[in-house]
């Protein structure tokens, strides 16, 4: 090998992060319930639009009930992902849920 080889090689980073820096951009994949995925996606794009204008983030839904999340800022794809979670993912026995109950 040539001394240029070496100037150009990639490095691995041996270990993940334990927390990413708040404006360091993320991605989320949620997977959606398939009956649930209309009420993702609102009355002609509703929901999603709310979504994408309230946590300035772009949301994408593949035909295997994937929800992709994407945003530059950590904290708003958090909130992002929270609500998608609420509208689209079933609640399951065993699950914790956090609310208040109006009667």
């Amino acid at each position: 090998k040539n001394k240029e080889d070496h100037n150009h090689q990639l490095y691995k980073i041996d270990r993940k992060r334990k927390k990413m820096k708040p404006f360091a951009p993320r991605a989320e994949i949620i997977q959606c319930d398939e009956e649930r995925r209309a009420k993702l996606i609102g009355s002609g794009g509703e929901m999603i639009k709310y979504i994408r204008d309230m946590y300035s983030c772009d949301i994408d839904l593949d035909n295997n009930g994937q929800v992709y999340i994407y945003g530059k800022d950590s904290k708003l794809v958090s909130e992002a992902v929270r609500l998608v979670r609420d509208v689209a993912v079933a609640v399951k026995e065993g699950d914790i849920v956090v609310g208040e109950i109006v009667e």
